[in-house]
């Protein structure tokens, strides 16, 4: 029981690193288009990073390890199907006159798939911490140092778009109970429904939602939203990010 709860522990601390990321909110002394220029080429490249380097690539381990045939192509096609419900999501209608819609709908979208995205990390974090302490620690480690640009890229739009800090504060913290979720999921099931399959599924599903998010929300937002100085300082600092991070997971 000692062991479950330490990996319920370390779940919940690697969920909630994402409210650091919302702190930039707070600190944030630019004005709406510096901030914005800055936050989505940032967002951009860490979610780029985080689809190629590390969903696809664990997708495609897990339908493996599943013995699933074609493992390449069935992650190819969850992945074709996940970035399908994105742009069926993205056919929703957001009807609001107080808020700028396009800017609230990457708030929203970035919200809904990462939490999404954040339940496949609990249960990762509780198995691994529930296997082994010291690797678990390290695991929480790494996810939440991920965690907290993602907080940054939920909190940012919410709050330029809607102005409200407290909504922006919220969303980032709502998004961090999805972990702890994975985690106790995992600890109820442990491995009995928490199959190789279910995770290999999930990942390529969030795979295709955060590359529609990236390539049809983010980035005509950042033609919109693009004073250069601070468009090339997002870029530069979130490819150092995902460098030390990469370096760190190696």
């Amino acid at each position: 029981m000692n062991g479950q709860f330490l990996a319920c522990v370390l779940s919940c601390i690697a969920g909630f690193s994402t409210m650091i990321g919302s702190i930039f909110m707070v600190i944030n002394k630019n004005s709406k288009l510096s901030a914005l220029s800055f936050t989505l080429p940032f967002s951009f490249v860490i979610i780029l990073f985080i689809c190629v380097f590390d969903l696809a690539p664990s997708c495609y381990k897990y339908l493996v390890m599943a013995n699933c045939t074609h493992s390449f192509i069935m992650t190819i096609l969850f992945i074709i199907i996940g970035i399908y419900i994105g742009k069926c999501i993205n056919k929703i209608n957001i009807k609001t006159e107080k808020y700028d819609k396009n800017l609230y709908r990457v708030g929203i979208m970035s919200f809904l798939v990462l939490m999404l995205h954040n339940i496949p990390e609990g249960i990762i974090t509780f198995i691994t911490s529930y296997d082994n302490l010291s690797f678990g620690i390290m695991m929480c480690l790494v996810i939440a140092m991920h965690n907290i640009p993602e907080g940054i890229m939920i909190s940012m739009p919410i709050y330029f778009s809607t102005g409200s800090k407290f909504k922006g504060f919220l969303y980032t913290l709502i998004s961090g109970f999805a972990e702890p979720i994975g985690a106790i999921i995992a600890w109820a099931f442990l491995t009995n429904l928490v199959s190789n399959t279910f995770m290999g599924i999930i990942l390529a599903l969030v795979c295709g939602l955060m590359l529609h998010m990236v390539i049809d929300e983010i980035y005509p937002l950042m033609e919109k939203y693009n004073v250069k100085k601070y468009k090339y300082l997002g870029f530069f600092i979130a490819i150092i990010f995902v460098l030390c991070f990469h370096f760190l997971v190696k």
